[in-house]
């Protein structure tokens, strides 16, 4: 039975008992009235019964989409897994900043670390002066060498062997 066939039943039962008596009481027309009233009202939207999208199969231990679903994706491809979460991840922990006299100290120590690589440079380049090849060295090289590659390997150990 639907609430508006009740309500008919309740007002034809209200109103049969007021017309036996010959008169209906205040409480009794107040009833009537509001199920006059109510009745009179549109229905309300039925909202539609919720249908699953999948499934979980436990004996299988997987996941069954209700529906069948075309994913329109080659078969040969090994596709990675998605994964589905119940919540979104926890935040991360808030990372306190630097403090400012400790910034200076690396900066400092970063500054004296390249002036001494500056130096350092400086006095091996003067120690030991860039040797290159002779015009002899090259047409050597060149003669011996049966490839591009191969001259190029014999001229970087000729190099390496006069700047060592």
């Amino acid at each position: 039975m639907t609430k508006d066939e009740a309500l008919k039943l309740a007002l034809v039962t209200l109103e049969r008992t007021g017309n036996i008596a010959g008169f209906a009481h205040e409480r009794e027309q107040a009833a009537i009235t509001a199920i006059k009233e109510a009745l009179a009202q549109p229905p309300l939207p039925v909202q539609p019964a919720q249908e699953p999208v999948a499934y979980i199969d436990v004996e299988q231990r997987r996941l069954q989409w209700a529906k069948p679903m075309n994913w329109n994706t080659p078969t040969t491809v090994n596709l990675p897994k998605i994964p589905l979460y119940t919540a979104p991840p926890a935040p991360l922990p808030v990372q306190e900043p630097i403090s400012c006299a400790r910034c200076k100290d690396l900066e400092e120590q970063a500054y004296d670390l390249l002036g001494q690589l500056k130096v350092a440079n400086l006095k091996w380049s003067v120690a030991h002066p860039w040797v290159g090849l002779e015009n002899k060295e090259l047409f050597e090289i060149l003669e011996k060498a049966n490839t591009r590659y191969q001259a190029v390997e014999m001229t970087e150990a000729k190099l390496k062997e006069k700047n060592t």
